[in-house]
């Protein structure tokens, strides 16, 4: 075993002191790849329960994020270059608090489980200031966020295409269930106003 390891830190032609780091490093960022393949899984199978399934999706995208930010620690670890070293810690920083927002969501979405399971949702009415979609290779574009003044409130999870948006509430004040701390909309309905 000891001959094995000796020759790996042959190959990689570095001194030891950057061997094993850049081991650990690359050994994370597969053990994270496959994690975060493993939640997505789970989270696909737990489709219904919505807390439960949004949570894992949230770890899914953390783990990933996680795998993108010690596959760059590697290449810093492993690369001569100066503008390598520059761009490998640039990278670090983005994929690590992109992670931190995937753990902030799954974090307050936790907090709304009671909320969720009691139906104690919060209510907002009004047209959507702006409205965000995602940016689709192929296929449709999927609504993303409903912006209001005070608040920004997420719709990703509800599958709802720009077409049936536009269809069916497009312009049209809206009444809109969504859980207090996470901001994801449980429920989207054109409100009707009391004659």
């Amino acid at each position: 075993m000891a001959k094995r390891k000796f020759e790996i830190m042959k190959q990689l032609d570095m001194p030891k002191y950057k061997a094993y780091p850049f081991i650990l490093s690359t050994g994370l960022s597969l053990l994270f790849l496959i994690l975060s393949f493993l939640l997505w899984a789970i989270s696909a199978i737990v489709k219904k329960h919505f807390i439960l399934s949004e949570m894992l999706g949230n770890y899914c995208g953390l783990t990933f994020m996680l795998c993108f930010a010690f596959t760059f620690c590697s290449i810093l670890i492993g690369t001569k270059n100066i503008f390598g070293k520059i761009a490998s810690a640039f990278a670090i920083i983005i994929f690590i608090s992109v992670g931190s927002d995937f753990y902030q969501s799954s974090h307050l979405l936790y907090k709304d489980r009671i909320a969720y399971e009691n139906k104690q949702y919060e209510t907002k009415v009004g047209v959507p200031l702006k409205v965000e979609y995602d940016n689709p290779d192929s296929g449709p574009e999927w609504l993303f966020e409903l912006v209001f003044k005070d608040k920004t409130l997420y719709v990703h999870h509800l599958q709802i295409t720009r077409k049936d948006y536009d269809t069916y509430f497009k312009n049209k004040p809206l009444e809109i269930l969504y859980l207090p701390n996470s901001l994801y909309v449980v429920e989207i309905n054109v409100h009707k106003a009391n004659k």
